[in-house]
């Protein structure tokens, strides 16, 4: 098993954050350039589960996803693909007036493709740079986060 992880600041409240980084919507992959949408399977007050289509060396892929959430500041996902299975852990905190820290930890064994752990968080930092620019916009903009 693997474990890597980052964080980000985010110009944006710790509740702000946590209501519009688990509020989970089926075109939140669009944010990232992914032209797949999520399939939201459930969705209730504490857990979300989704499937993730995907594409691979152009193989068209899925996964399943399983997120627990954990109010006010922390969230637990469970990511299985034929390719990985992951359990990504979050967590935010306070890092001045209206800043959050933002912490990911990751934990991937692999069962085909194997990453290295660099390459694994620069992925990882990218990702978040776009859904931290995201949330930043719509926070300055005065959008509702919905919780």
């Amino acid at each position: 098993m693997l474990r890597y992880g980052i964080t980000k600041t985010l110009d944006a409240p710790v509740a702000y954050a946590y209501a519009w980084l688990t509020d989970f919507r089926s075109e939140d992959p669009l944010i990232l350039g992914d032209p797949h949408p999520r399939h939201i399977l459930r969705r209730s007050k504490d857990n979300f589960v989704w499937i993730q289509h995907y594409d691979r060396d152009g193989t068209a892929k899925e996964g399943v996803r399983l997120v627990t959430l954990k109010p006010p500041n922390e969230w637990h996902n469970e990511a299985i693909t034929d390719e990985k299975e992951s359990i990504l852990d979050y967590r935010l905190t306070t890092a001045g007036k209206e800043k959050t820290k933002l912490s990911i930890r990751v934990k991937v064994s692999f069962k085909t493709v194997e990453e290295s752990k660099a390459d694994l968080e620069r992925n990882l930092s990218t990702i978040w740079d776009k859904y931290g620019a995201a949330l930043e916009s719509d926070f300055r903009s005065g959008k509702k986060a919905v919780a």
